[in-house]
């Protein structure tokens, strides 16, 4: 009967093709895991495994559970190797991609980890809406992130070890410019890097 179901859904409402290449996975997310470093950003997989850049559309655009569960994964596998008192902050969307997707997608990789994770998502905040970098080439990508971000107090994050996190790294222009806009308001004893989903 499920299967019945599951025939007449997919009929009517047909699964997307990134959908199709997530659902033939068979193994566990963290067998993909590969860390590797890409202009001073730790990133923890490679965007061309067709699994992982179907997971990631499908968690960006579909807001698909299982997608974001699949990525949190693969977090969660270098979460377990950090000894740091580790914070969370994910790199934020304006407010117009925010309303159109429904949801932040790195926000909803977090919180699918099954790790006990400290996340701080309004400290770091878009006060220009962008063209997507995905449009844009290398150097354009650069300038379009210039004064894109502002902050919050921080000064709570003493001694702590701030990650701003984002699912995709390409050129490292978002991460960059959110990193030099908090890096100069860290208080003492507290670091900061750069961790990426995959590139």
């Amino acid at each position: 009967m499920r299967k019945l179901l599951t025939v007449i859904f997919d009929t009517f409402f047909p699964p997307s093709p990134s959908q199709k290449i997530l659902d033939s996975f068979r193994g566990e997310p963290k067998n993909l895991y590969s860390e590797g470093v890409f202009e001073s950003v730790t990133y923890l997989s490679h965007y061309q495994n067709p699994f992982i850049k179907a997971a990631i559309k499908e968690n960006k655009f579909h807001h698909n559970k299982t997608a974001s569960k699949f990525l949190a994964g693969i977090l969660d596998e270098w979460v377990k190797k950090q000894d740091k008192d580790i914070v969370f902050i994910p790199i934020p969307l304006g407010s117009n991609r925010q309303r159109e997707r429904g949801h932040n997608q790195v926000e909803s990789i977090l919180a699918s980890s099954s790790k006990q994770l400290n996340i701080m998502n309004n400290l770091l905040y878009r006060v220009t809406e962008t063209t997507p970098q995905s449009h844009l080439p290398r150097k354009e990508r650069l300038l379009n992130m210039r004064n894109v971000f502002e902050i919050k107090d921080i000064r709570g994050m003493t001694g702590k070890h701030i990650v701003v996190i984002d699912d995709v790294v390409t050129t490292g222009a978002t991460l960059k410019a959110a990193r030099a806009k908090l890096a100069p308001h860290l208080p003492s004893g507290t670091t900061i890097s750069c961790v990426a989903i995959a590139h």
